[in-house]
């Protein structure tokens, strides 16, 4: 008979401290809010990059593109692509798809206390990589690939949004965040299991669709490289950090649990209890 998940004292798990950390995500997004509708860095409006592209006619400052660009200055030459992820596409994969895992473990297990921890691991998980991301993106102003096309036509919206990528951000913070919380339920990294499979279901499955994400970035000459590269590095360390505020390290025995404000470690019955014990002497024997 399939023993059931053991919660951390459901009926005591709730704690306002929670309450306080819920708002201060709304109050994160609140200032990311401000930062995308209400800062005008210096760089904007946006400028005709003159180490580009050199107009020749000082009166009408008509654009000239048919200088000569050095090496340097065509990565800034790309065609104008369609987006391969559309924003809509990208918000479903991040937001949605961990949703949809987390709930259907809920039915299964019944758990509010991981529901809850579940959702709002999520929940600052993008809101920290966003509140690392926007400000950075906006400040620096780094232009796109496809930037002189966009000049060119006069769509120049979001043209300097190019360092970081924002999918890219969001796809690898929340699928860190699942693959962290899907290898702590299955104990992938438990002493006593291991099996390949595991890896495969509860880290590569998730991660590549985020690897996919940033490749199509780059592909659609919506990013450089580096921009996707640092908004991996945004959303990785931003998705493992709140992990592990919220449940425990992944080679423990209860990986699979939430952590509580009022208890960190899982409720044993008697009998676990004095297996444990007895199995620690036998360790202590052992290593004397």
């Amino acid at each position: 008979m399939e023993r059931p998940l053991r919660n951390i004292r459901v009926s005591r798990w709730f704690s306002l401290d929670y309450v306080f950390d819920w708002l201060v995500g709304i109050a994160i997004w609140i200032f990311n809010a401000i930062v995308v509708f209400g800062w005008k860095p210096p760089h904007w409006p946006f400028r005709i990059p003159t180490s580009v592209v050199a107009p020749t006619d000082t009166d009408t400052g008509a654009l000239q593109t048919n200088d000569t660009h050095n090496w340097w200055d065509n990565r800034y030459d790309f065609p104008h692509r369609p987006d391969s992820v559309k924003v809509w596409l990208s918000a479903m994969h991040g937001i949605l798809l961990p949703l949809v895992v987390f709930i259907a473990l809920f039915i299964k297990n019944r758990s509010l206390h991981d529901l809850h921890h579940s959702c709002l691991g999520l929940f600052l998980t993008i809101t920290t990589s966003y509140a690392v991301s926007l400000p950075i993106a906006h400040g620096v102003g780094k232009w796109r690939p496809d930037y002189l096309w966009r000049l060119e036509n006069l769509n120049t919206e979001d043209a300097h949004l190019s360092f970081p990528s924002g999918h890219t951000t969001l796809a690898f913070g929340s699928m860190v965040f699942l693959t962290l919380w899907s290898t702590g339920k299955l104990h992938t990294f438990n002493a006593k299991s291991g099996e390949m499979w595991k890896v495969v279901v509860g880290c590569f499955t998730w991660m590549s669709t985020a690897v996919a994400i940033g490749c199509s970035r780059i592909t659609d000459f919506r990013h450089h490289p580096i921009d996707v590269f640092a908004g991996a590095v945004i959303g990785t360390l931003s998705g493992s950090l709140i992990y592990h505020m919220y449940y425990p390290p992944l080679n423990v025995d209860w990986s699979h649990l939430p952590k509580s404000y009022k208890r960190s470690l899982p409720v044993q019955s008697d009998d676990e209890e004095r297996e444990q014990g007895e199995l620690q002497e036998l360790v202590t024997k052992q290593n004397l």
